[in-house]
């Protein structure tokens, strides 16, 4: 008979995911994995001279080169574990990540980066093996966001504290660690699990980084597991477990194991739109029909934007950038970017440029007020009602219940291509001549023969190896 220190659900659950094969996974799934890469990769290419890229990436260079991983960005050769806290920087840097909405809990910017450190440190990794270290670890953040659904009331950034278990089963699974080791790969992300929503409230550039540690957690728990290396098995159920420890019992255990590899969770990944936080999108939304019916902004009298509670408490602050980094609280501002796409009838990178920002109508942002509406549900993402009072004396009220992106209102594969498109342009400034022999290369991933052809043929500019402010090496 087992006793109390048994680890039940941890096991199964390793055992669960370490056995996943390539062909568990529906070929409709992996086709749109290609996607969700891509999209990730050019949020990485147009986070190339964002606010922190810079300073991270020296301090990386300042101790390390002629590593086994690659910086994706600016090619610079470093650690494994340093080029994941570079690349899931780069591709959290401009929110513009996918999400699972209802997990509240961004994916691909935390298994990605681990997933392909571990492989160029592997070698020879096959884009089978590679997408499903990445479509394994994307359902484990899934199911850990599902899990854990009260992680942002408490604090926890599901991202940065939960994507680290989610880092090291993907690396786990490009270094081809069974059911014992890969336990003990997540165990040792979990020792090292932080990520509080502190950087989101002070508005702080550590708020881009999490999804870096978190990768970077990752895959050193994969590979000091590979090397023998144990951690707590009772890291979910234990006393000072996740569970109890850290989500204080708040939690839905069972959505871990239920029919995993049958019902995959992953099918409903939400692409972004606009690069800002997910809680503002569907006010955004409403902001660009005001500007298609020619709602000017002198002629609006007051705003009142009613949120469910945790997006209120995500984006509904008072402006205020000036305390703060102001990308970062813009990014975090749904009277901000409303504001944005009721005058612009556009919201994008641009519309996050620190000079833009500071440079904002604060009159006419003023006129807007976020109210925790306790007549929507607390957990939507999509749910919002506009009203807007106009200076003559009218009222317009609008609402939305989807918001674009999810599946219930999908970008298409032809926007997905278009956003990667702007994203390289604006990070790179230019769209370098081979850019379409990549995006196929990318879609078509399971015919990859090496994953380090993704490497060779990552778009590449002189600029922005400029704008990082950095020296590189011969690669």
């Amino acid at each position: 008979m087992a006793n109390a220190n048994t680890p039940r659900l941890e096991a199964a659950l390793a055992e669960g995911l370490a056995t996943l094969t390539f062909s568990d996974i529906p070929p409709e799934l992996v086709k749109r994995t290609g996607l969700f890469v891509l999209d990730n990769f050019g949020v990485m290419l147009g986070a190339s001279k964002a606010p922190a890229m810079a300073e991270l990436h020296r301090s990386i260079q300042s101790w390390e080169s002629n590593g086994r991983a690659t910086i994706l960005i600016n090619g610079l050769r470093v650690s494994p574990a340093s080029a994941a806290l570079a690349n899931g920087s780069a591709a959290h840097a401009l929110d513009y990540d996918d999400q699972h909405d209802s997990a509240r809990i961004h994916t691909l910017c935390t298994v990605l980066p681990a997933a392909l450190a571990a492989a160029e440190d592997v070698g020879k990794v096959s884009g089978r093996e590679f997408l499903r270290a990445v479509i394994v670890g994307a359902e484990f953040s899934s199911r850990l966001g599902l899990c854990c659904p009260q992680s942002l009331e408490l604090g926890c950034h599901p991202t940065a504290a939960l994507g680290g278990l989610a880092a090291a089963a993907a690396a786990a699974l490009i270094y081809d660690l069974d059911s014992a080791r890969m336990l003990n790969a997540i165990a040792i992300a979990f020792v090292q699990m932080g990520g509080t929503t502190q950087s989101n409230i002070d508005g702080a550039l550590t708020k881009r980084m999490g999804a870096g540690f978190a990768a970077r957690n990752g895959v050193v728990a994969a590979h000091m597991a590979r090397s023998g290396l144990s951690g707590p098995s009772r890291f979910l159920e234990g006393k000072a477990g996740l569970f109890q420890f850290y989500q204080r019992g708040n939690v839905i255990p069972g959505v871990l194991l239920d029919r995993l590899g049958q019902r995959w969770m992953f099918d409903d990944l939400s692409t972004k739109p606009f690069p800002c936080c997910r809680a503002s999108h569907a006010a955004i939304q409403i902001g660009l029909d005001l500007h298609q019916d020619d709602i000017h902004p002198d002629a609006i009298d007051s705003i009142e934007i009613r949120l469910g509670h945790v997006n209120w408490m995500m984006v509904g602050a008072p402006f205020n950038p000036i305390q703060t980094s102001p990308v970062v609280h813009a990014q975090f501002n749904a009277a901000y970017a409303f504001a944005e796409a009721v005058r612009y009838g556009a919201v994008g990178l641009e519309t996050f440029d620190t000079e833009r920002i500071m440079g904002a109508d604060r009159q006419f942002i003023q006129r807007i007020s976020c109210i925790d509406a306790p007549e929507i549900d607390g957990a939507s993402v999509a749910g919002v009602v506009v009203s807007v009072k106009m200076r003559d004396g009218t009222t317009i009220r609008r609402q939305k219940d989807t918001v674009k992106g999810s599946p219930q209102e999908p970008m298409s594969q032809e926007e997905i291509i278009s956003k990667f498109r702007a994203c390289v342009a604006f990070g790179i400034g230019s769209l370098p001549a081979s850019i379409d022999s990549f995006i196929d290369l990318v879609l078509h991933l399971d015919d990859l023969d090496e994953v380090d052809t993704l490497i060779t043929a990552f778009p590449k500019h002189s600029d922005s190896r400029q704008a990082a402010g950095l020296q590189f090496l011969p690669t």
